[in-house]
């Protein structure tokens, strides 16, 4: 497999009372891709999450709540 679990990244989600924003998505094209490709797949779906945590992180910022951590 070209995949180990050591590619993966375990996180840790804390919640705490406050403001929440939640974004979703558009699907995630998978037509044409096989099993070759999971690399390509986890890269799109990074560049997803990505652009979705930081869409999430400007709205609470316009909502006067500060995010914390880092961008």
């Amino acid at each position: 497999s070209d995949v180990c679990s050591s590619d993966l990244q375990r996180s840790v989600v804390r919640m705490r009372r406050g403001t929440v924003v939640v974004e979703v998505g558009a699907p995630i094209a998978i037509e044409g891709l096989g099993l070759e490709d999971r690399r390509v797949l986890r890269d799109r779906t990074i560049a997803a999450v990505r652009t979705l945590r930081t869409r999430a992180r400007e709205r609470l910022r316009e909502a006067g709540v500060d995010p914390g951590g880092i961008d």
